[in-house]
């Protein structure tokens, strides 16, 4: 008993981690089509960040998925 719900368990975590995942890709969609269309000219820096630039703060945010690869 304690097998099922233990797979049920994590069944619903990774339910709502991919919830989270498309919220934020949703949010970042959203906001990177609103720049492109206020703007005539968008510059992306590549950036090499260290824990003292705040990576703590920023990755987790996924701003790193703006640029892309």
């Amino acid at each position: 008993m304690s097998l099922c719900n233990r797979n049920r368990a994590r069944i619903k975590v990774a339910r709502l981690q991919e919830r989270i995942v498309n919220i934020r890709k949703d949010f970042l969609h959203k906001e990177s089509t609103k720049l492109v269309r206020e703007n005539q000219l968008i510059a992306v820096e590549n950036r090499k960040w260290t824990s003292a630039q705040g990576t703590k703060n920023i990755l987790p945010l996924g701003m790193g998925s703006v640029k892309g690869n």
